[in-house]
């Protein structure tokens, strides 16, 4: 090819080295395997518990109902994304995996809480939801302004 290339115009060679090219693009297309090995496999149980507490974090700051996973589109969309995901039952999501978010939420808070060496200043609050309900909530604020919610309780009973 250098002394093609030696003989010829630049026009040329820019032909051939676009057939070239254009040849081996085609012949790495016909030989690519299936991709759906590579993009879908089983979660080991540490990715499984990722992947639920990211789903409902999802659903949280989206706005969306726990039965959002019970939907056949749903369904549809992540077996089309990921086929060998498997989605957990909203009754999951509401119960077993809310619970152990909204743990370790707590405990992060009071890890927060403890670090500022300083302290920090407890804000109380109470009011009347549109059902008449009764609640106290206690906010905690950090020297640096952060705000950390601590807790709200139902007071309407007492």
């Amino acid at each position: 090819m250098t002394n093609l290339a030696n003989s010829n115009t630049g026009a040329e060679i820019t032909e051939i080295t676009i057939s070239t090219t254009a040849t081996l693009l085609s012949t790495s297309i016909t030989k690519q395997t299936n991709l759906s090995g590579f993009v879908s496999w089983p979660l080991s149980k540490k990715d499984n518990s990722h992947f639920e507490n990211l789903l409902l974090l999802m659903m949280v700051s989206n706005g969306l109902s726990f039965t959002f996973l019970k939907s056949k589109e749903t369904h549809d969309l992540f077996k089309f994304i990921a086929p060998a995901l498997t989605l957990p039952r909203h009754h999951t999501i509401s119960n077993r995996i809310l619970s152990k978010l909204a743990n370790q939420l707590s405990e992060s808070i009071v890890e927060l809480a403890k670090a500022n060496v300083v302290g920090v200043t407890a804000a109380f609050d109470g009011w009347i939801n549109i059902k008449q309900e009764h609640f106290f909530g206690i906010v905690l604020i950090t020297l640096s302004g952060e705000t950390l919610i601590w807790e709200v309780k139902d007071i309407s009973d007492q």
